[in-house]
């Protein structure tokens, strides 16, 4: 937590701002990941290998159910290191 490969990229995060500002009513959800340093959370989805004492590492089908009923949803980089 905190540091650069774990925080949004700024050019990102900026770009997420202006479009609020310009798209009242319209709100971004932020997804945590990555919180069990035990297992790698390449996306918001699931851990690459999910750890059954942690149902945060397990498929998010929340998350996903939501993706399907949103109109939109942009792609948005996973790490730092895709910049």
């Amino acid at each position: 937590m905190g540091s650069p490969g774990h925080n949004v990229y700024p050019p990102i995060y900026a770009g997420v701002n202006a479009w609020l500002g310009n798209n009242p009513g319209k709100e971004v959800k932020w997804v945590m990941k990555g919180q069990n340093v035990k297992t790698e959370m390449y996306s918001c989805l699931s851990a690459e290998v999910p750890l059954e004492e942690d149902g945060a590492t397990q498929f998010n089908e929340g998350l996903m159910k939501e993706v399907r009923v949103t109109s939109t949803v942009p792609p948005v980089p996973a790490s730092l290191s895709f910049f």
